[in-house]
């Protein structure tokens, strides 16, 4: 049996977003009036139950599970065939998503480093075009072999 107070899933959420947004711990914990300590630990506690990916245009599911607060602004393969504009981070984040890798396996599968792979997708940096074209290369033959 557990014990201690029951998790604040909501609180928990919302420090997460607010972190995937890029905002320190300090700030974070300014806001939502805890400690910087509090927001630490929230951060670093067992992952929250995962729920389906879907598409913020269309609505279409991309993935069955791996939602997180981070995961609300990707797209389905059609939409960003629609979307000829769409950056290389909104490209990548979503074609990972819709071929089922976490940022870990795809880094080992293409021999990119998986710090430049959560860069890439948080749009902190562009690629060189070796990287583009392995990248992407890699997600469209996986994304053919499961279809």
């Amino acid at each position: 049996m557990r014990r201690g107070r029951k998790p604040n899933l909501r609180q928990r959420r919302h420090i997460e977003h607010l972190r995937a947004r890029g905002q320190s711990l300090a700030a974070i914990a300014r806001q939502l009036g805890i400690s910087r300590q509090a927001v630490n630990e929230a951060l670093q506690r067992r992952p929250l139950p995962s729920r389906p990916i879907v598409c913020r245009q269309c609505g279409a599911m991309i993935a069955p599970v791996g939602g997180s607060a981070g995961t609300r602004q990707l797209v389905c393969r059609s939409c960003l065939a629609r979307l000829p504009r769409a950056g290389f981070a909104l490209r990548l984040a979503s074609l990972r998503h819709a071929a089922g890798f976490t940022q870990e396996a795809l880094a080992q599968a293409t021999g990119v480093k998986q710090s430049t792979i959560c860069k890439l997708e948080s749009g902190r940096h562009e690629p060189r075009p070796a990287t583009y074209q392995k990248l992407l290369a890699f997600l469209e033959h996986s994304q053919k072999a499961r279809a």
